[in-house]
């Protein structure tokens, strides 16, 4: 959703200032990669078109990052994204309360995956699962087609993923 919004934004700045706008996906740790990469750049034409995770929470978290948050000035709010909790096309729960369920009856059984520790789809799955009151393993991605990929063929129980990021004839949402 990122990098498709990203191209969005960088054709219209293409058309507006008469240059080229490239964009790079830079995939991993939950942001804090293209954080990193951009912070030791010192670049001043360079934009980073990201989620709040790298700059809110994985501060918060890792002691020790390669970029402090005021190296950076926030520009303006671009989007805002629903989540949802999926399972594969196969997987027998058909409702959060089934997969609540399962996940207690069977403690360590249910894996999450994740972008990314500490990521907001894993704070997310996280809060679920205490709020639920189930455990749950968490497995860190570093590519959605991946966590997708695995969901879809069980390697996995479950994913977080943002609405419209996944196709729902494929996933199946049993939580928003």
């Amino acid at each position: 959703v990122l990098d498709t919004l990203a191209r969005v934004v960088a054709t219209q700045w293409s058309e507006q200032f008469g240059q080229p706008v490239v964009v790079v996906n830079r995939l991993g740790a939950a942001g804090m990669l293209a954080f990193s990469e951009l912070a030791a750049s010192r670049d001043s034409h360079s934009v980073i078109f990201s989620g709040q995770t790298a700059l809110t929470v994985q501060p918060n978290v890792h002691a020790n990052l390669s970029y402090r948050v005021e190296d950076f000035s926030p520009i303006c709010q671009m989007f805002e994204v629903p989540f949802a909790l999926v399972v594969g096309p196969d997987s027998p729960f058909k409702n959060f309360q089934q997969f609540a369920d399962a996940a207690r009856a069977n403690p360590g059984k249910m894996l999450l995956g994740h972008p990314g520790t500490a990521s907001f789809p894993h704070l997310l799955g996280a809060a679920l699962a205490k709020h639920a009151d189930y455990p749950i393993m968490d497995i860190p991605y570093r590519s959605m087609a991946d966590q997708i990929k695995d969901v879809i063929g069980g390697s996995i129980n479950s994913t977080v993923l943002s609405v419209g990021s996944f196709n729902p004839a494929i996933v199946r949402a049993i939580a928003v």
